[in-house]
Order: structure tokens, then sequence, then C-alpha cells
């Protein structure tokens, strides 16, 4: 879903500690204009510096002030993916709902300024 974000798209992720194996295949090709990712943990994330150098300021990490229980996803354009077990990785909502994504990304920005 998320390699086929279109140029003129923002992603969003609140993720626990962003892992590889998941992340990196669609960060590493997606076409968003800006992804705006946070963070518990930063400790492990060395694996995005090729990605960081070749998108420049149009991918910006940041550590939040404190975890939370919940991970989650979107893009401007619908798409969205909310998890209440990041352990588990099961999504409680996996869908285009336009009135979620904007909730989504003002507790993004939220979370961001209380980082």
């Amino acid at each position: 879903m998320l390699t086929n974000t279109r140029s003129d798209e923002h992603i969003y992720i609140y993720s626990g500690d962003l892992p590889e194996n998941v992340y990196a295949p669609w960060l590493q090709t997606s076409r968003a204009e800006t992804i705006s990712i946070l963070v518990d943990d930063d400790s492990q994330l060395g694996w995005l510096d090729p990605i960081r150098e070749k998108r420049g300021n149009s991918l910006t990490v940041q550590t939040t002030g404190h975890a939370r229980p919940n991970h989650f996803l979107c893009t401007t354009g619908g798409f969205f993916r909310y998890e209440t077990d990041p352990n588990t990785f099961t999504a409680e909502a996996n869908f285009n709902e336009p009135a979620v994504v904007q909730r989504l990304i003002k507790a993004h920005q939220g979370y961001a300024q209380t980082s």
C-alpha cells in the first residue's frame, strides 16, 4: 500500500522502534513528498541512513517524549493502519477513512510536540 503513495502525499508514522524488516522495503521506494516518523527508540535506526541521505529534508525522524501502547501510520491519500499490539502487528483498522486519517495526523503532530 505505502509503495503506491503519490508524489503529492505525506506519510505519518508512529512506531516503537521502526523495524527494518517491516519499513525498509517501502521507505526505499516511496514517492511520497514527505515522510514524518516518530519512534520511541531510535537506537537501531542506522539502516535509515542511506534513505535519509537520498531523501534529504523530506524524511524526518523524532523520538517521542514517552512510549504509547498504540502504533499507526497514515497517508494524506487516505490510507491508515492502527495497531493496538505492536508486538503482534495486529491491525485494528487498515482501510480508507479520511476522517480517521485526519485524527491520526493530529495525534502524530501532538505526539511530536510533546517529544
